[in-house]
């Protein structure tokens, strides 16, 4: 991110600032200033990602092969929405450190955001294979099988992480979700059943089971 980038976003917040002060705020710095003047709170929120951003490309000067460098400035792009700008972030700190979970899991994400399912799978399967009891990266993958259509995949990803952690209750209505698709209509109403059974009061599964009855 150039300079001039976080330097705009900070002239965009002292100008609201000074324009709530004018205007009677008590403390201008915080949320709601006056019934006239509210302060978009997430211009303080920016500069924060600025401030990490700059911290991280400090280090990257200093050691051009630092990974973890890299995946926290592409943890802090992704949060200003510069999605391409912390793919090639993360490419990079894979070709440094071929095995960092934290780089692949988030480019998996980004590229599952994006649509490319199968560079997607390949990230998450290299997690699962690396950290086998992360729930969440099994959810993540059975995501992207699901919305690649590889159903049975996508079970089998759901039944791992669930066994993992049976709490996820979204998991159980996903879970339900790949098993109709596949043509499993039952298995996915006694999914939703059991679900119901042990979250008799979430919402998501409330609904996911009325829909199949």
């Amino acid at each position: 991110m150039a300079f001039a980038d976080i330097t705009d976003i900070k002239n965009k917040y002292l100008v609201s600032w000074k324009k709530a002060k004018n205007q009677g705020g008590r403390d201008p710095k915080w949320f709601t200033i006056s019934p006239i003047v509210t302060l978009n709170v997430n211009l303080e929120s920016e500069i924060t990602v600025c401030l990490e951003i700059e911290k991280s490309e400090k280090a990257i000067k200093h050691n051009p092969e630092n990974a973890g460098a890299r995946v926290n400035l592409a943890a802090a792009l992704g949060k200003l929405k510069k999605f391409n700008e912390a793919i090639i972030q993360l490419k990079e700190a894979i070709r440094i450190d071929p095995v960092n979970v934290t780089a692949h899991f988030n480019l998996g994400s980004l590229q599952a955001n994006s649509g490319d399912y199968k560079d997607a799978i390949t990230h998450f399967q290299l997690v699962v294979e690396k950290n086998p009891g992360d729930s969440q990266a099994h959810l993540a993958l059975a995501g992207v099988f699901l919305k690649d259509k590889q159903y049975e995949n996508a079970i089998e990803q759901f039944k791992i992480a669930l066994k993992i952690n049976p709490s996820q209750t979204l998991g159980w209505v996903d879970l339900s979700s790949a098993l109709t698709l596949s043509g499993q209509h039952a298995e996915a109403l006694k999914v939703l059943n059991d679900a119901h059974s042990r979250f008799p009061y979430d919402g998501p599964v409330a609904h996911a089971l009325a829909r199949l009855l």
